[in-house]
């Protein structure tokens, strides 16, 4: 009995250490004119990334992998993630979104030859399209043989990451921002920025997102080439709680 009560003692401890440190000024701040329900937080070092509510609520957390190198994402091909405030732009997966499921479900009940049913319909067939389209996207990402000699290696392994390496479901989000541009430029003027092999300065490059993985070994490390990358069946999970607009706190 004792045994079990110092186990919830310890996993209360660590759930409140977990959460305090999204109990902040800025964070209350950056949540006051956010409207969506959720939203993900990001924390670079323990490799987890947090599903939180409004009243800072952890409601899931996941183990993650980011870039292979610490610090600030500046550039294309530096292989870190970036740290800020961003928001999903898209969303593309294989299973039908939760927000689809209910938007069918509301219209079965309705009368097939009201107005609203009409004003529904059209709603529902445009988010529907944009989904296949979507689905189309990841179908192509995954089809795309990502080859060791590349720089696309399997932790530790050194293997080609090959087809399928961006799992069930891509979030991809809205990097490079206004504060990722302004970091740019001022890491230009200090002479931070590598050139590509034609001489030219390399861009601050684009791509990031949050998505699945062919390379489950490399979770809980700077593995990736700048992404979040999740184990597929969380990613899923995931996928149930946000939408686009969503908005990701990366630290």
């Amino acid at each position: 009995m004792n045994k079990i009560i110092c186990f919830l003692f310890i996993f209360f401890i660590f759930y409140i250490q977990n959460i305090q440190s999204f109990d902040n000024k800025k964070l209350k701040s950056i949540l006051k004119n956010y409207k969506k329900k959720y939203f993900i937080y990001i924390n670079k070092s323990q490799k987890k990334l947090y599903l939180v509510d409004k009243n800072i609520k952890v409601w899931r957390n996941y183990i993650i992998s980011v870039g292979k190198n610490e610090g600030q994402k500046l550039y294309r091909g530096d292989l870190k993630t970036p740290e800020g405030v961003y928001y999903i732009d898209e969303i593309y997966q294989y299973e039908e979104p939760w927000y689809l499921k209910r938007l069918k479900t509301k219209m079965e009940s309705m009368d097939k030859k009201s107005k609203i049913y009409r004003i529904y319909k059209k709603y529902y067939d445009e988010l529907e399209k944009k989904y296949i389209k979507n689905k189309n996207k990841l179908e192509k990402l995954n089809s795309t043989y990502l080859r060791a000699e590349d720089g696309f290696k399997k932790f530790k392994t050194g293997e080609s990451l090959g087809y399928n390496s961006f799992g069930p479901v891509f979030m991809l989000l809205d990097y490079p921002n206004e504060e990722d541009y302004e970091r740019y430029k001022e890491a230009l003027d200090e002479g931070l920025i590598k050139r590509d092999k034609n001489l030219y300065f390399k861009d601050p490059g684009d791509g990031i997102a949050i998505h699945g993985t062919n390379d489950e070994d490399g979770l809980g490390y700077n593995s990736s080439a700048g992404c979040i990358r999740m184990k597929n069946k969380d990613i899923i999970e995931l996928s149930n709680y946000v939408m686009e607009g969503t908005m990701v706190i990366i630290e």
